[in-house]
């Protein structure tokens, strides 16, 4: 069985889809705490997270993680790097247009901003809202 986590708000039909498939199980568990989550987080296979929860160090080294990187104090590292080797890239060039869907109208600006191209927009900010409008598009 699969136990998959979700700590913030998510439309009921989400959650419904999960709970649909063979060997998924759905626990939701709304606001819980960072010590909480850092508690529980090795029972779950997964994590369904919003805004609202914060996967902070302390819980990602409590699933394992042996090397957790934070980029605001990573950041003076990465642009002496970049500097100093012309040939470093930290973007990939892609030989064909990726599909771009957003979720509500700040991801859609946030992607326009971005240069990106948005090949459909969810017309609800919800799992069922994203994979409708990329039924859409197919």
């Amino acid at each position: 069985m699969i136990k998959v986590l979700i700590t913030d708000k998510l439309a009921q039909e989400g959650i419904d889809l999960l709970n649909s498939m063979d060997g998924v199980q759905a626990v939701v568990k709304i606001g819980i705490s960072e010590d909480e989550l850092a508690g529980i987080i090795g029972e779950y296979d997964g994590l369904i997270i919003r805004s609202g929860t914060q996967v902070t160090a302390k819980v990602l080294a409590r699933i394992g993680a042996d090397e957790i990187v934070m980029p605001e104090d990573e950041s003076a590292d990465r642009w002496t790097r970049k500097l100093v080797s012309p040939q470093f890239l930290n973007q990939v060039e892609l030989d064909r247009p990726a599909a771009v869907f957003t979720l509500g109208p700040a991801t859609y600006k946030a992607a326009e901003a971005a240069g990106l191209t948005v090949t459909g927009q969810a017309r609800s900010p919800s799992l069922k809202g994203l994979l409708e409008a990329m039924r859409c598009a197919i």
